[in-house]
């Protein structure tokens, strides 16, 4: 279950477009050790609100990551996209909905990606089509 495989603290939060799913990334919010903390493995869970054996212990989805997320957005209109920016500098694309594969896009380092931690993520609406673009920022 959420309780033996999740880290200690909560990164970041997300609830999608109709306010049934709700995301959180867990992770390690210091490391005691001395050892670079935000590289520690963290946990994404996502939890249907609408079902009524909803378990806040036990989450509909749990995708094991790499390293810590720093943030979370959820798609404007696609319910199950869900965007996370890492403090590694990745930017992720999940299905919450796919159980056999979620991760949708990663990042890959180059001059052109971020390379410090993504601390903000959001949807912006291109007035010239009728789709989103995923727009993020990292402090430089």
């Amino acid at each position: 279950g959420l309780a033996l495989s999740a880290p200690d603290g909560v990164t970041a939060v997300s609830w999608n477009c109709t306010g049934a799913i709700v995301a959180a990334a867990y992770g390690v919010l210091d490391s005691a050790e001395g050892s670079n903390w935000a590289a520690h493995k963290s946990v994404l869970c996502a939890w249907s609100t609408t079902r009524r054996s909803l378990n806040p212990s036990k989450a509909d989805a749990v995708i094991e990551l790499a390293d810590s997320v720093a943030c979370l957005a959820f798609h404007p209109e696609e319910p199950t996209l869900l965007a996370g920016g890492s403090y590694n500098g990745d930017v992720l694309l999940w299905d919450v909905s796919n159980d056999e594969e979620p991760l949708l896009y990663k990042s890959t380092l180059s001059d052109y990606t971020h390379h410090e931690p993504v601390t903000a993520l959001a949807w912006v609406r291109q007035l010239s089509k009728a789709q989103h673009q995923l727009v993020s920022s990292a402090p430089t």
